[in-house]
């Protein structure tokens, strides 16, 4: 990788012994302070960060000079592993920033934890391409929805603290404050799973108590997690569907109905139970745990939302498709407002990522904020 980054090619991956000096401003701070709060962030995210504080007729590429500012001053880190596709066609060819310890300095006012503590230098040289992007992903989607929040219907962006501080106190002392957790099968007897959102999102319209509050969880996916786990059970499952349809079109409900209908719950529960058992993760099991931990109230117990929605951005529209399956599987055909899929490029080309169209689980468009 040291050899990767000496050629000519990636000299812009170098700090310059002398750099230009330069006079910290407003927006460098919070271009700073955005990486702070993802961790990674690319250049195109971190533009749309700051656009409410471009001046009027001004061209992105200035923000994008003033990162590249920020980086030789040694503000801002590049980490090396995104290197390992760079400059290779159809991959995006945006620079991904991360904090150095000087930038966290420089920042450390605006934050509640600890920026100085962790050894930064060593964290971005560690940092996988797999995890840099994912992180870079997340970080994309999730400034989106801050910044295009102000441009519907007077609706306001919760900050994460002001979310914490309307949920259950013992939150406050947990390290990851919005994990989800049901209760499954397990073993003969009944286990919690849990699992971590990659991002929250609050927004409100009005103040006080008459406040009207919409929360969601969201997944940035780059087709890297398996969606159904244990293909044997699920070949079954259909095919014991599609006898179940046969079986009841244009007839009384009878007993071979009954019993087919009875091996089909058997069966859903038995893959569901897999998926949410296995080590490894997958988007069944992610939908399985939203559902029950919905049915059984936790997002009010633990958080203090009357309600909440999945928000799921993906590659591909096969993708989606094939996220829909699980989430039938999942759900039975219910709640199907409650999960909302798009794609990245959708995503990303909206004007406006609260007006734009999402999938819901039957496939139909529908608007969050419509």
């Amino acid at each position: 990788m040291e050899e990767m980054i000496k050629s000519k090619k990636f000299k812009k991956f170098v700090r310059p012994l002398s750099p230009e000096a330069m006079r910290i401003t407003k927006r460098d701070i919070e271009l700073v302070k955005t990486v702070a709060r993802y961790r990674y962030a690319s250049s195109d995210s971190l533009v749309v960060a700051v656009r409410h504080m471009q001046e009027r007729g001004e061209k992105d590429d200035r923000v994008k000079r003033r990162l590249t500012k920020l980086f030789r001053n040694d503000y801002l880190a590049k980490p090396a592993h995104q290197l390992k596709y760079h400059g290779i066609k159809n991959i995006s060819q945006a620079h991904v920033y991360g904090l150095s310890a000087k930038g966290a300095q420089l920042v450390k006012q605006y934050f509640e934890h600890d920026l100085i503590k962790p050894r930064w230098r060593q964290l971005n040289a560690s940092a996988s391409h797999d995890f840099i992007w994912h992180t870079a992903d997340v970080a994309d989607v999730a400034i989106r929805f801050r910044a295009h929040v102000h441009g519907v219907n007077s609706y306001q962006h919760i900050s994460e603290n002001d979310m914490l501080k309307l949920a259950h106190p013992d939150m406050h002392k947990e390290k990851n404050p919005w994990r989800f957790r049901a209760e499954f099968a397990y073993r003969g007897g009944k286990k919690k799973i849990g699992i971590q959102p990659d991002h929250v999102v609050g927004i409100k319209k009005g103040e006080g108590k008459t406040a009207k509050r919409m929360n969601f969880v969201v997944e940035v996916d780059r087709e890297t997690m398996t969606v159904i786990r244990g293909e044997r059970l699920e070949r079954e499952l259909l095919g014991l569907q599609a006898m179940f349809q046969d079986e009841i079109k244009g007839k009384a409900r009878n007993h071979l109905q009954n019993k087919l209908s009875s091996e089909v719950e058997k069966l859903r529960r038995k893959l569901i139970d897999k998926n949410v058992q296995e080590r490894q993760s997958s988007f069944l099991k992610k939908f399985a745990v939203y559902f029950e931990a919905y049915k059984a109230g936790w997002h009010q117990e633990r958080f203090n939302w009357q309600n909440f929605r999945v928000l799921t951005v993906t590659q591909s529209q096969s993708h989606i498709d094939r996220m829909r399956e699980g989430l039938h599987i999942v759900t039975g055909g219910k709640l199907n407002s409650m999960f909302l899929f798009a794609t990245i490029d959708e995503f990303k080309q909206a004007e406006n990522v609260w007006a734009m169209e999402w999938q819901d689980g039957l496939g139909e468009r529908v608007v969050v904020l419509g």
